[in-house]
């Protein structure tokens, strides 16, 4: 069973399944083209070895996004959100 489970991540029902299933999936095909564009530019690499900010893992994409959606390393916006923060100006 992967921890954190889903209603620990939908955060009191803020997000039904399918919002936390397509967060999830563009989360970890974000991580899979980061490691991509690394293995094609080494000296992007070079650059992430000198701030080792971020610790690479053995895990795998989606593993990987689910951590990042439930540690607040990656967030979900809505296209309500900014309509909202436009009428605001």
């Amino acid at each position: 069973m992967i921890k954190p489970s889903l209603a620990e991540l939908s955060q009191n029902n803020k997000y039904n399944r399918y919002t936390l299933v397509m967060a999830t999936a563009k989360g970890a095909r974000y991580i899979i083209d980061k490691e991509n564009y690394e293995k094609e530019h080494p000296e992007i690499e070079q650059m992430h070895a000198l701030s080792a900010k971020e610790e690479k893992t053995d895990d795998k994409p989606v593993k990987e996004a689910i951590d990042m959606l439930y540690n607040g390393r990656m967030f979900i916006k809505f296209p309500e959100d900014e309509k909202e923060k436009g009428e605001g100006n």
